[in-house]
């Protein structure tokens, strides 16, 4: 229940911004997975959660379904 509503209210901040800013689109990344998000070698996996992305030009909606099956790896 507390992801659900982080995830509302994210996509509520988020849709202020890209209409006070005019932007496209605003995504959030997120840890992923379990055991400490880290993959096989010790680095850290982020991924897209669509459900708190807020998408204010249609042709951006390719482009979040796209990266969304991406995973980041950070140091």
């Amino acid at each position: 229940m507390k992801r659900i509503a982080a995830s509302a209210k994210l996509y509520d901040i988020l849709e202020y911004i890209c209409h006070l800013h005019r932007l496209p689109l605003a995504v959030t990344w997120i840890p992923y997975g379990q055991d400490g998000n880290t993959n096989s070698k010790g680095k850290r996996i982020l991924c897209i959660d669509d459900s708190a992305c807020y998408v204010n030009h249609w042709k951006m909606d390719r482009f979040v379904d796209e990266y969304a099956r991406y995973r980041l790896h950070i140091l």
